[in-house]
């Protein structure tokens, strides 16, 4: 997917495709700008490119599990702005985030066996795009 191309899929299809986008960039970070296109779970993807360095090593863990909810403090979703977050879902996290927010620039690589994504604090620059 090259930079400033938009594709739209649905939701439920988040993680193949963010995986299929970093094996095809050989690997690293890679900038994102998610928008909500309506409430039926479908979404607009645009490409920022590659991002510079990675989302960062101090992160915070977003796991939702059948059944289980978030603390009050964890259910801001400034709590998961301007930080990288570890999940082992990006679609519970960004449908979460999109319950929330109708569009978010992200960051986004894979550490093995998590999603490591950092939303860009819309108050800071973003360094997405700038290789």
């Amino acid at each position: 997917m090259k930079e400033g191309a938009i594709k739209e899929i649905h939701i439920s299809e988040i993680d193949a495709f963010l995986a299929e986008r970093l094996i095809e960039a050989g690997g690293g970070a890679l900038g994102f700008n998610v928008s909500k296109k309506d409430s039926q779970g479908n979404i607009s993807i645009e490409s920022l490119g590659k991002a510079e360095g990675s989302p960062g090593e101090e992160s915070v863990d977003f796991e939702l599990s059948p059944g289980e909810s978030l603390n009050p403090e964890e259910a801001d979703v400034g709590h998961y702005t301007g930080r990288p977050v570890d999940t082992s879902s990006a679609y519970e996290f960004f449908d979460f985030l999109l319950a929330n927010l109708s569009s978010f620039d992200c960051i986004a690589e894979f550490t093995g066996n998590a999603w490591r994504i950092k939303i860009e604090d819309p108050a800071s620059p973003t360094d997405i795009g700038h290789n």
